[in-house]
């Protein structure tokens, strides 16, 4: 009796026909953490700061409105950089503020801020090359993650 219930995935050792055997749980298990680590790095490379957006910054196109460093020198906020700076002396004039260059790049505010770039950066400009996106480097970390799981599990063996 105990034999043909060992083979059917029965562990009687281990409280009785409640559980599963010890190699289908960990891999249960396993699959749950990747599954899980997968889940937390996407969130984390996803999640966006909780930040108070001041009135004045209801101008901006809502694709900028979650980065401070359209108007700061860091993400962090901080001190202005030459948009902010330009903003708050220009902030009554919105046409003209458009039309200034506040990082003498080359291309207006109203360009950079059309395509979500940085006026403030002058190494952001309209036209360039996205880099690598949240989603890719999510999925990578996953793989990442994974092919660690799988190396730790065939080195115990």
């Amino acid at each position: 009796m105990r034999q043909g219930l060992r083979r059917e995935g029965v562990n009687l050792r281990r409280g009785g026909s409640r559980g599963l055997t010890t190699p289908t749980r960990r891999r249960q298990l396993r699959g749950l953490c990747v599954l899980l680590l997968t889940v937390v790095a996407i969130s984390i490379l996803w999640a966006e700061p909780a930040q108070g957006i001041p009135e004045y910054a209801k101008v901006l196109p809502p694709e900028m409105k979650n980065f401070c460093n359209v108007c700061h020198v860091k993400n962090s906020g901080g001190p202005l950089n030459s948009f902010g700076e330009d903003f708050t002396r220009y902030g009554e004039d919105l046409a003209g503020l458009m039309e200034r260059d506040s990082d003498s790049d080359g291309y207006a505010n109203g360009d950079e801020l059309a395509e979500a770039k940085f006026p403030g950066n002058p190494r952001s400009f309209p036209g360039e090359k996205k880099g690598i996106s949240n989603i890719m480097i999510a999925i990578i970390l996953g793989v990442v993650v994974s092919v660690a799981l799988l190396a730790i599990r065939f080195l115990r063996r």
